[in-house]
C-alpha cells in the first residue's frame, strides 16, 4: 500500500429518471497512466453520496491505496473464480441487507418480490448453477400453481437477474448470461403462441368497475371485520380516504402529520409512482371529506403526550390493511357475491370515476388522482356507461328538487 491525500468529489447529474449524485474518491500516484487512483459511485440523495465519500477519503488516508501489483492480482482473484458459491436465497438476502438496496430505494413491488422468490425451489440452488430449466419450473410454479398472470412472472425474472447481476460485487459466484438465453428463447416462444407462453413482456391493463352495489358489500364486510374486538385498522375511513383522493394504500399508510397543508387543505405525497422519474413528490387538495377525515384524525392524535408531527397520519402496515382486505373479499366470495375481479387498487380507479361523473375536468381529476399522462385517465373515463350517466343525472336532479 502506498499513502497520499484522497480528495472526493461529488458531480449532480439530471437525467430521464431524476437527479443522481456521482462520487469520485481520488489519489495521486504517479506509477498509474491516468496520474491517479480512483473509486466511484452513484447515489440517488446528496447525503448518501457525501457519507460514502467521506467513509472512503477516511480509508483512502488511514490505509493508503493498493500499488498496481496489489491491483491486478486482487483483479485475478476474482478473474480465477475465487468467489463464494452460495445459494440464490442467499444472495437475494446479501442483496437486500445492502444499504443501497433498500425498500425505499428498489420499491415495494421488488422488495416483497424477492422475498417471496426466496420461497420458491429455485432459491435453493447455488447461482452459479443455476440453468434456464430452473427458470422454466418456476415460471410454471408462479403461472399454473400460484395463478399470477405472465406479466408478473416476467417482472420476477427481471428481479433475479437484477440481483445475480450484482453477485460479482459481493464476491459470489454467478453470471446472468442463462437469463439472457433464456429471455430470448421465452420472446420467441411468446411470439409463435402468446396464450401458451410462459411469459407476458407487457402488462395487460386493468379495466374492472365497481359497482355502487359491489361498493357496499365490501362497505359492509369491512365494517364487520372494523369492529371485531381484536380489530386495530380503521378500514371503513382508509376505504373512504382512498376514493377521495385516489391514493394508492403504501401512499395512504406512508404520509405524515407534516404532510398534511392544514391551512391549505392539501397533502403532500413523497415518492409516489412514476414511470420514469424517481423521488416525485405530489401536492394533492384534500376533496370529498378527505380534509374532514385527516382533521378529526388530527384532532384526536393531539391528544397523545406523543404525537409528533413525523408520526404517520395511518400508522398501519399497508400489507396488513391489503391482507384484511383480501380476507373481506374472500368471505365475502364464499356467501356467493361475486366480487372475485375487485382489488384494492381498484378504488383509485373508482374515486377517479367518481369524480368524472361528478362532471370534473379531466385536467382537475389529474390534480387529485396524481396522473401525468392523461391518456390514462381517457381510458378510464371511456369505461363509463350511458346509464352511469342517467343515474348521475337523475340523483341531481332528485337532490336538487328535496333542496328547494
Amino acid at each position: 500500500m502506498t499513502k497520499a491525500k484522497a480528495r472526493g468529489y461529488i458531480d449532480i447529474r439530471e437525467g430521464k429518471k431524476g437527479t443522481s449524485y456521482r462520487v469520485k474518491v481520488r489519489v495521486r500516484d504517479k506509477n498509474r497512466p491516468t496520474g491517479y487512483y480512483e473509486k466511484n459511485a452513484s447515489f440517488e440523495t446528496l447525503r448518501k453520496a457525501e457519507i460514502w465519500r467521506d467513509k472512503k477519503v477516511k480509508e483512502l488516508d488511514r490505509y493508503g491505496i493498493p500499488t498496481l501489483d496489489e491491483e491486478i492480482e486482487q483483479q485475478e482473484k476474482i478473474a480465477n473464480s475465487r468467489l463464494k458459491e452460495i445459494k440464490l436465497g442467499e444472495l437475494i438476502c446479501i442483496y437486500i441487507d445492502d444499504p443501497e438496496n433498500e425498500r425505499k430505494n428498489i420499491g415495494d413491488s421488488k422488495y416483497y418480490g424477492l422475498l417471496k422468490i426466496t420461497s420458491y425451489k429455485i432459491a435453493n440452488k447455488r447461482v452459479s448453477t443455476l440453468r434456464k430449466s430452473d427458470l422454466d419450473e418456476f415460471c410454471h410454479q408462479r403461472r399454473y400453481v400460484d395463478g399470477v398472470v405472465g406479466y408478473t412472472t416476467y417482472m420476477d425474472i427481471g428481479y433475479i437477474k437484477s440481483v445475480i447481476k450484482k453477485a460479482g460485487s459481493y464476491g459470489v459466484n454467478g453470471s446472468i448470461k442463462f437469463i439472457e438465453d433464456a429471455m430470448q428463447h421465452y420472446k420467441e416462444d411468446y411470439k409463435k403462441s402468446p396464450k401458451a407462453a410462459l411469459l407476458e413482456f407487457k402488462a395487460n391493463e386493468r379495466d374492472t368497475t365497481i359497482s355502487d352495489k359491489d361498493f357496499e358489500y365490501l362497505r359492509d364486510g369491512l365494517f364487520k371485520r372494523q369492529e371485531h374486538h381484536a380489530a386495530k385498522i380503521p378500514y371503513l375511513t382508509i376505504l373512504d380516504f382512498a376514493i377521495a383522493t385516489c391514493m394508492r394504500v403504501s401512499e395512504i399508510c406512508r404520509v405524515t402529520w407534516r404532510d398534511f397543508k392544514e391551512d391549505r387543505k392539501t397533502l403532500f405525497i413523497r415518492d409516489r409512482k412514476h414511470p420514469t422519474k424517481k423521488n416525485f413528490n405530489q401536492e394533492i387538495p384534500l376533496i370529498g371529506g378527505a380534509f374532514e377525515i385527516l382533521k378529526k384524525r388530527k384532532a384526536e392524535a393531539a391528544i397523545s403526550p406523543n404525537f409528533d408531527l413525523d408520526n404517520r397520519i395511518f400508522p398501519y402496515v399497508a400489507d396488513s390493511v391489503g391482507a384484511g382486505w383480501r380476507v373481506t373479499r374472500q368471505k365475502l366470495i364464499a356467501e356467493g357475491i361475486n366480487i372475485e375481479h375487485i382489488v384494492f387498487h381498484d378504488l383509485r380507479s373508482f374515486g377517479i370515476t367518481k369524480l368524472i361523473k361528478e362532471g370534473w375536468d379531466i385536467s382537475k381529476v389529474a390534480v387529485v388522482s396524481g396522473h401525468t399522462n392523461l391518456d390514462v385517465l381517457n381510458r378510464i373515463y371511456a369505461r363509463i356507461r350511458p346509464s352511469d350517466i342517467v343515474e348521475e343525472y337523475d340523483r341531481k336532479i332528485k337532490q336538487a328538487l328535496t333542496q328547494d
